[in-house]
């Protein structure tokens, strides 16, 4: 709603990256800075102050959680899968669908994520 054009085409880019990286089945972190740079520009695109100085104050949490989501065995293509779908929908200009693909998102991966860090706890 907020992102430029421009944004959203760096968006796509980000997507190309997040899904080379979980097709490649190397390293944990490519995927994480692959996603790192997604979030980055989804933020960017959002416009909204609060909303970066909160995520940004989250992010070394986020960060363990969602390497912990990743190196789960299918995990990366799964959450390549869900940003494509946020992604396509931003491109689309569908702010509701935009939401919900995000909220299935970080659903994901925080259901996946704690539920490896109880299992090695």
């Amino acid at each position: 709603e907020r992102s430029t054009k421009a944004q959203v085409v760096q968006l796509r880019e980000c997507l190309v990256q997040v899904e080379a990286a979980a097709s490649a089945g190397g390293s944990n972190l490519d995927e994480l800075r692959a996603k790192d740079r997604f979030y980055e520009v989804l933020l960017a695109g959002a416009n909204s102050s609060p909303l970066t100085q909160m995520l940004s104050t989250l992010q070394g949490r986020v960060r363990m959680l969602r390497a912990r989501s990743l190196s789960t065995p299918g995990r990366p293509t799964e959450a390549a899968d869900e940003i494509r779908l946020v992604v396509e929908a931003i491109e689309a200009g569908d702010i509701e669908r935009a939401s919900e693909a995000c909220k299935k998102h970080v659903h994901n991966a925080a259901r996946i994520g704690l539920a490896r860090a109880t299992r090695t706890a």
